[in-house]
């Protein structure tokens, strides 16, 4: 009989505290995973500097001229071109949006035939093409 009285006279949170305290805990887990997982996409996500991008817009008959344009979000450098691998040129700036006019006149071929081009920047960023150049006797 003394247990039964015992039980009976205990008394548990009100059912507002119990659920306060619930909500607590949510919002608490809540905060944990989002820090987490904010932690592990925002190495992800992170903005990378501009890009490098070129294009060569066009080659001269003659394969004296090249046309490079940088179509990319950041200034570049050209570190090279080269005509079936024999390197005609070094360091030219090409800031964004521009259209270079580059003279590799010094090392152009003298026979018929198909060549490619090569241009590379100091970035890493490449672009190639493959020009024909027909000598009339």
């Amino acid at each position: 009989m003394r247990i039964k009285s015992l039980m009976k006279n205990k008394k548990a949170f009100s059912a507002i505290i119990a659920a306060l305290i619930l909500m607590l805990i949510a919002v608490a887990a809540g905060v944990v995973v989002y820090a987490y997982v904010m932690g592990w996409i925002g190495g992800v996500q992170t903005n990378p500097p501009g890009q490098g991008i070129i294009t060569i817009d066009s080659v001269s008959n003659d394969l004296e001229t090249v046309y490079v344009r940088n179509a990319g979000t950041i200034p570049v450098t050209l570190s090279a071109v080269y005509i079936d691998g024999i390197q005609v040129l070094d360091d030219t700036y090409i800031d964004v949006g521009e259209v270079v006019e580059i003279d590799i006149s010094s090392e152009t071929p003298t026979e018929s035939g198909s060549y490619v081009i090569k241009v590379v920047c100091t970035d890493g960023t490449t672009v190639s093409t493959t020009a024909v150049l027909t000598i009339e006797d």
